[in-house]
């Protein structure tokens, strides 16, 4: 109940116009992306199905946009990742 009033908060407070990516964020539950302001800037965390935080943005953008608009891209180049051993330097 109390992660449904959050939500519910923050799609009040953060959006008028709701685009198709926090479209999916809002039905689709976990695992998922969430996009959030910090310092100024607009990141994006992905967390697993346990709540874990699996990955980031490592970098802030300068709108809602733009950071809804990497959460697009992310999803869009990476549905089936290549799993490789790291073949660099360190032994």
């Amino acid at each position: 109940m109390t992660r449904l009033i959050l939500i519910c908060m923050l799609i009040f407070v953060t959006s008028c116009a709701t685009t198709q990516t926090e479209q999916t964020a809002q039905s689709s539950g976990w695992p998922r992306y969430e996009y959030y302001k910090s310092a100024g800037k607009w990141w994006w965390r992905f967390k697993a199905r346990n709540g874990n935080c699996m990955s980031d943005s490592g970098q802030g953008f300068p709108s809602k946009a733009a950071v809804l608009s990497a959460i697009d891209t992310v999803r869009s180049d990476g549905p089936e990742p290549v799993i490789e051993r790291d073949s660099g330097c360190r032994k």
